[in-house]
């Protein structure tokens, strides 16, 4: 799974606001994402990840700065708490889904229902 990811993802290059790119020349990018999605469930399946979600109407990206600024901000405290975590999505319409280890589950849903609460 994290071959797969690194294929797209693993070589960010800065690009300015926090924001990165990436070169994905040559890369067959559909194919990739397909093997990244089957062996993340497949690990679902297996008991090794859990897939935790969450919806943060107040993250719903609508072009306005302060919703950026918002949804940067999720995103960084998301680092500070699971450093280098890379398994995530969030929707733009603020649904949030994760793919963590079991053993961090409890954590992890922790952190989820804090921001929740907070962004309320």
């Amino acid at each position: 799974m994290n071959s797969e990811f690194n294929t797209i993802f693993g070589d960010p290059q800065p690009s300015g606001d926090g924001l990165v790119s990436f070169d994905v020349t040559g890369i067959d990018v559909d194919t990739v994402m397909l093997r990244y999605e089957s062996h993340r469930q497949r690990l679902v399946e297996l008991g090794v990840l859990a897939k935790l979600t969450a919806k943060f109407p107040l993250l719903a990206s609508d072009g306005s700065v302060s919703r950026f600024d918002a949804r940067s901000d999720f995103t960084r405290r998301m680092w500070i708490a699971f450093p280098a975590h890379r398994h995530y999505y969030l929707d733009s319409d603020g649904n949030f889904s994760t793919w963590v280890h079991v053993s961090d589950a409890t954590r992890w849903q922790q952190f989820l229902d804090a921001k929740f609460s907070l962004a309320q």
